[in-house]
């Protein structure tokens, strides 16, 4: 079993303050993806519109002024381009752009947006059919996506007339299953031509795609993405994005920006990071919103039409670094505006992790080799791991592990490989770098570059270990069954400026004697997610089994008359994490409310049912995140709710037996809540699960 470190503490969940009041905000910005893994991040996009003008020869062409700095799409008449090859049979408007992730990459999140100015005479924003876009790869088939969400404002900075909004819908789905490398096009996105509202409010319509990936040669970073719609025109407004996570080390940060309607021809608007002003070879300090395209102070290339001024949007990918400062979960943005108005619609923040990543792993093994213990058998317990880090040391690192009671350590039997290099240990203390302690029954192994009989030492990036061990099983006594063994390791480290970081790793083994009566399967977690707007992917994952059959996963739409969807084999006998997946197509399910759960059967016909996992088609469930882990005497949990309802808390010990509970009702959007455990708790690895109105999430903690 793995733990996350704590570098990956505070998922917070992007709690919004808006600073400034005459900022019209139509929906704050919150997180919608938060994940640390080895990727980054890509943002493209592309208007729908252009203004042309007669060549000498009568063609019509593209006026100058798409590709000028000074020109503003209020004063032109701005009209659809359409890149279809059918002429508009598939699309009335159209324009693509090339995404192209590193080979091997796996796309973890994808978002496209589409925007405009509408003149509501002609796209009534209400009706499904303009709730859609369509988008094509390369030169296969369109899909038609229908909008997830939908931000509009109407009031006196725009006519009765005229509404500028953004839809948005998730094609993660969709990029996995066409490939995330090519040619995108993007094309019926309603928005009105000519001059919707007057000379004042320019047309515009274009759409972008921000997408998160993660890749085994990339280097870890902290991936945080959000999004929101608000109107900044002749103000100052100001939010906080929380949830981000700065190491202690030097900041390298990607970002990426969208917004819709800035325009080159008006100066005067800004944007800050944390108080500082913004500026590269392509992004004024005076006009940073100016509808380009841009890569780092370069104008992005793979765009069909290219245009240096898209009179619609930004698209804009800046270096950071300079502004997010280390130790940090926030960032302020502030949007200053002398005259251009537009429309900042989303954020996303892949942050270099140089903090150390230390992993452990735990295993036993039995000298019989059937996976299960019996009395006076030799166990032999391997903990190993890395430091996965791109950049940042393990300091003071060292591993303990203690006993439980039902086994004996095999005097002698330590043994360490550093990297590629194995040495044996001795029990006592003080002659080598690790130890066994009779009265706590504990084993403890300083790792790293000058680790000594006292301290531990330094752990760099891609240094690995392995310990290794042997316990023996202890007679029960006449008539006692041998119990379920269980026991955890955790290694400790410092990061350069000490703060700690820990892994843990849990070995678990049967007995070799049924009437021990341990659980026939102890679940991990259970949950339920919707993979796209047809797509629910169930997930499970064990930590014993025993005379496991098999698993049906089952739905219903009342929640109360359940049907098999899926039939997935057990593992029958295992004593290690197995984790199950199992897709369920919704597509030809008109209900709104789905509810999922597991039932398990044993090789004698007996049935065990998990805890229900509800899903709400077209919603997600929100997210979750918490700190400390591991924790002293309380848990800070951070929950966004898509829907009012009660939130059950509850925690458990690894065999899913319930420890405390606590129930509070939760609000839809950010919600704060502290949860206070038992001063008697021990210490171990223990499971949190938090039931909400949409949604059931379980994560393992660690009580210090």
């Amino acid at each position: 079993m793995k733990q996350t470190s704590l570098f990956i503490l505070l998922f917070t969940l992007g709690l919004i303050l808006a600073i400034s009041s005459s900022a019209q905000v139509v929906r704050p910005y919150g997180i919608v993806y938060s994940d640390n893994v080895k990727g980054d991040f890509q943002i493209i996009g592309n208007t729908v519109m252009a203004v042309y003008s007669i060549d000498g020869s009568g063609d019509t062409v593209y006026n100058a002024v798409m590709n000028s700095t000074s020109a503003n799409n209020n004063d032109q008449t701005m009209q659809w381009l359409n890149l279809d090859p059918g002429h508009g049979l598939n699309t009335y408007n159209s324009s693509a752009a090339t995404l192209s992730v590193p080979p091997g990459s796996t796309i973890t999140f994808a978002r496209l947006y589409w925007g405009g100015r509408v003149s509501l005479s002609t796209f009534n924003l209400k009706l499904a059919l303009n709730q859609q876009v369509r988008i094509k790869k390369d030169n296969g088939a369109y899909y038609t996506f229908q909008a997830d969400g939908i931000d509009s404002l109407s009031s006196t900075n725009e006519s009765d007339t005229a509404m500028a909004y953004q839809m948005f819908t998730d094609i993660t789905s969709y990029l996995n299953t066409v490939g995330s490398n090519g040619v995108f096009t993007v094309g019926n996105i309603p928005c009105a031509q000519g001059h919707p509202g007057g000379n004042s409010n320019g047309a515009y319509g274009g759409w972008s795609i921000e997408v998160a990936y993660s890749n085994p040669d990339s280097s870890y970073k902290a991936i945080r993405i959000y999004d929101g719609f608000q109107y900044v025109s002749n103000t100052v407004t100001s939010t906080i994005l929380s949830g981000l996570s700065t190491p202690s080390g030097g900041v390298v940060a990607h970002m990426g920006i969208a917004a819709w309607e800035g325009d080159a021809g008006f100066t005067g608007d800004y944007l800050q990071i944390n108080g500082s002003t913004y500026s590269d070879a392509l992004n004024p300090s005076n006009n940073f919103f100016n509808s380009t395209a841009s890569y780092f102070g370069t104008y992005k290339s793979g765009r069909f039409p290219s245009f240096n001024d898209m009179m619609a949007l930004d698209v804009d990918d800046i270096d950071a670094s300079a502004y997010i400062p280390v130790n940090s979960n926030t960032v302020g943005l502030t949007f200053g505006s002398a005259g251009d108005g537009y429309y900042p619609s989303s954020f996303a923040f892949a942050i270099k992790v140089t903090d150390p990543v230390i992993t452990l792993n735990k295993s036993v093994a039995d000298s019989s080799g059937n996976n299960m213990a019996a009395a006076f058998e030799a166990l032999t317990y391997t903990l190993s791991g890395s430091n996965i880090a791109a950049t940042g040391s393990s300091y003071s690192t060292y591993v303990t592990d203690t006993l439980p009671s039902s086994v004996t350590y095999i005097p002698g039997s330590i043994q360490l490989t550093l990297n590629s290099s194995t040495t044996g240990i001795t029990d006592v203390s003080g002659d080598d770098v690790g130890q066994f302690d009779p009265a706590t029954k504990s084993i403890r192994v300083n790792l790293g570059l000058a680790a000594s009989p006292v301290a531990g030492g330094e752990l760099k990036p891609g240094d690995t270990y392995s310990i290794t061990f042997k316990a023996r099983v202890n007679f029960p006594g006449v008539g006692n069954p041998v119990p379920i063994i269980v026991n955890t390791a955790r290694i400790h480290g410092l990061s350069a400026t000490d703060s700690l970081y820990v892994d843990d790793g849990t070995a678990t083994i049967l007995p070799d004697n049924p009437q021990g009566g341990p659980l026939a399967v102890t679940l991990l977690y259970f949950n339920a997610n919707l993979a796209g707007s047809n797509l629910v992917v169930v997930n499970w994952a064990t930590i014993t089994e025993l005379n496991n059959r098999y698993f049906d996963v089952e739905r219903s739409v009342d929640g109360k008359n359940f049907v098999t969807i899926a039939t997935v084999q057990g593992a029958k006998s295992s004593s290690g994490k197995i984790s199950y997946s199992k897709e369920d197509n919704i597509s030809n399910v008109s209900a709104t409310v789905l509810y999922y759960r597991l039932k398990q059967v044993d090789v004698n016909g007996n049935i065990i049912y998990s805890p229900t996992a509800i899903i709400r088609k077209g919603l997600t469930g929100g997210s979750l995140s918490l700190y400390p882990n591991p924790f002293i005497n309380k848990l800070n949990i951070n929950l966004q709710l898509t829907k009012n309802g009660a939130v059950t808390l509850r925690l458990m010990n690894i065999h899913g037996q319930l420890i405390a509970s606590k129930t509070v009702t939760g609000i839809r959007g950010d919600n704060a809540i502290t949860f206070s455990l038992p001063s008697t708790l021990g210490r171990g690895t223990y499971l949190l699960q938090a039931t909400t109105p949409l949604a059931t999430y379980v994560q393992k903690i660690i009580k210090q």
